[in-house]
C-alpha cells in the first residue's frame, strides 16, 4: 500500500491503529509503542479484538512514522504489538530497518504467529533481522 501526499511521490505506508510516545508498560524502559491495524488469527482470549479489521485504523506513511519517533530523543526502544504485525511484513520491516539506521532503540515485536511461520512469510526475514525481542505464539 502507498499513499501520495499532496506534491510528493508515492511512499510505503502501514495501517496503524494507535502511536503512543512514551511507555514504561510495554517492554524494559521508556519506549514508543505502535500497535498495527489488522489480524486474522481470531485467538481465543484476544487482548485487542478492535483492532482485528484490517480496514480500521489508518494509512500512515513509513517517513512520517519515522519522524515521529526521531522527535523523541528520550525514548529507550519501540515496541510494536497490534493487531498482528506479521500481516504487514515487508513494510514494517522496512519502517524497522529505517529506525535501526538512524537510532539505537531496541526493537521489541509481538506477534500471534510462531518464528517460524514469520520467517516464511515475504518479509518475514527481514522483519526477523530487525527485531531485537520476538514474543510470539498465540495469544490464549
Amino acid at each position: 500500500m502507498s499513499v501520495v501526499p499532496p506534491g510528493g511521490t508515492p511512499g510505503p505506508v502501514l495501517r496503524v491503529h494507535d502511536f503512543l510516545a512514551e511507555s514504561y508498560a510495554n517492554g524494559p524502559g521508556k519506549r514508543a509503542v505502535i500497535w498495527m491495524q489488522g489480524c486474522p488469527l481470531a485467538c481465543p482470549r484476544c487482548w485487542n479484538p478492535g483492532l482485528q479489521d484490517p480496514g480500521g485504523g489508518r494509512a500512515v506513511g513509513i517517513e512520517s512514522l519515522v519522524g515521529r519517533l526521531l522527535a523523541l530523543p528520550d525514548i529507550e526502544g519501540l515496541t510494536i504489538s497490534g493487531g498482528e504485525p506479521t500481516e504487514q511484513a515487508a513494510p514494517l520491516a522496512l519502517l524497522l530497518e529505517t529506525v535501526r539506521r538512524q537510532t539505537d532503540l531496541s526493537v521489541l515485536l509481538f506477534s500471534g504467529r510462531t518464528k517460524a511461520r514469520i520467517k516464511a512469510m515475504a518479509g518475514g526475514s527481514r522483519l526477523l533481522a530487525a527485531t531485537d525481542v520476538l514474543v510470539d505464539g498465540p495469544y490464549d
